[in-house]
């Protein structure tokens, strides 16, 4: 058989060499991406905290209304009016796998079972909410509302004065 000068290709060896370091960088890459997907799933459960909190607010001042927030457990949470026989307004629903939520009172010692946002905005009492996931502070969020209503998500695995890290995730 004549041979081909101008013949392009890969050998046999440079392809599995080739394969050899895809699968190397790949074992590098993987643990660092997963660590990534974790760490954005934590802080999109407290930015949907946030904005929940934030909605039953809005709603409380824009209708000069009471709304009533209750947690049922660390997976549904429900916005209520009780003026209209609490007519759920909206419903906050996550998975406890990707980030675990606790409500607590502004000092946090006490869970909450419920918040209530008066029609001027204010709220019945300060509170405070961790979001954390594997019961870590370091990458967890801290999301507090004052009893003016005013409420702010702190960095990530910071306390209220955003030096202090984080201690615990309840």
């Amino acid at each position: 058989m004549p041979r081909l000068d101008n013949t392009q290709g890969f050998t046999l060896v440079e392809l599995m060499i080739t394969l050899a370091l895809l699968a190397i960088v790949a074992t590098i890459a993987v643990p660092s991406f997963t660590q990534f997907i974790r760490n954005n799933q934590v802080k999109a459960a407290a930015e949907e905290l946030k904005t929940f909190l934030m909605f039953a607010r809005d709603h409380a001042i824009n209708n000069r209304a009471q709304v009533k927030l209750i947690f049922k457990d660390s997976t549904a949470w429900e916005i209520q009016r009780p003026s209209k026989q609490d007519e759920v307004i909206r419903t906050l629903e996550h998975s406890a796998t990707q980030a675990k939520i606790v409500a607590l009172n502004s000092n946090r010692t006490a869970a909450i079972s419920e918040l209530l946002y008066r029609p001027s905005g204010v709220v019945s009492a300060g509170a405070s909410f961790t979001i954390c996931r594997d019961n870590k502070p370091a990458d967890g969020y801290l999301i507090t509302v004052e009893p003016s209503g005013s409420i702010e998500l702190h960095p990530k695995g910071k306390k209220e004065n955003n030096t202090t890290n984080l201690a615990a995730c309840e």
